[in-house]
């Protein structure tokens, strides 16, 4: 099973500085790339507990994404977590308890590429002119 994120879309979420601050096992100015695809992978299996009977899924929506982002930066920090890591973490898990409750949608997108859960409702100003108004003028 692959990961909902990649190691470059955890970069992009958080930022190079912080992304390094959180990776860079080593202190070369590098990310530890095997620790940073565990903790995806691992993040992701977590979420997939929770999301079970969605799957398989055509394409993470951006609510999972950021709930794995959220869980694997708190298991990456481990003991060094901050209490916002640690917050977002419990938040990630929250809003996948529920998902998996069914309280809230996990915004899956069907095959046909539309969000069999999202309705979306175009509002405007009333009409101001009718056709049988506007007869001849084109």
């Amino acid at each position: 099973m692959p990961a909902y994120v990649t190691a470059p879309e955890l970069e992009k979420a958080i930022g190079t500085e912080a992304y390094l601050a959180l990776v860079d096992r080593d202190g070369d100015s590098n990310p530890d790339l095997s620790a940073v695809t565990e903790a995806l992978l691992k993040a992701s299996g977590f979420a997939d507990g929770y999301i079970s009977r969605y799957l398989p899924l055509a394409s993470a929506p951006e609510g999972l994404k950021q709930a794995v982002i959220d869980i694997a930066i708190y298991r990456l920090a481990s003991e060094h977590a901050t209490e916002d890591q640690r917050l977002r973490y419990e938040d990630a898990r929250r809003w996948l308890e529920m998902v998996a409750k069914g309280s809230i949608s996990l915004g899956a997108i069907d095959d046909d590429g539309s969000d069999s859960d999202l309705d979306i409702e175009v509002e405007g100003p009333d009409q101001v002119m009718s056709r049988s108004q506007t007869a001849g003028v084109l």
